[in-house]
């Protein structure tokens, strides 16, 4: 495996953990939505600190996850 593969694993697991979050918050289930939020913010903060790219997209989740879990 090389590193752009691990890297783009990691982003897709990290994109699953957000859309799970999404899920769990619109059924109601807040400590579901919690608990993903958190996994997705840590390897998105993973994936932003080790692989130093840029994404809009990756740092208004990011944003978003941050506010959820109170780790702002």
């Amino acid at each position: 495996r090389n590193c752009s593969e691990t890297q783009d694993n990691i982003h897709i697991l990290a994109e699953l953990f957000y859309t799970e979050a999404e899920l769990m918050l619109a059924r109601g289930d807040r400590r579901g939505c919690l608990d993903f939020s958190l996994k997705s913010l840590k390897l998105f903060e993973f994936i932003d600190r080790e692989y130093k790219t840029y994404s809009f997209d990756r740092i208004a989740k990011m944003r978003k996850l941050a506010e959820r879990t109170g780790t702002v």
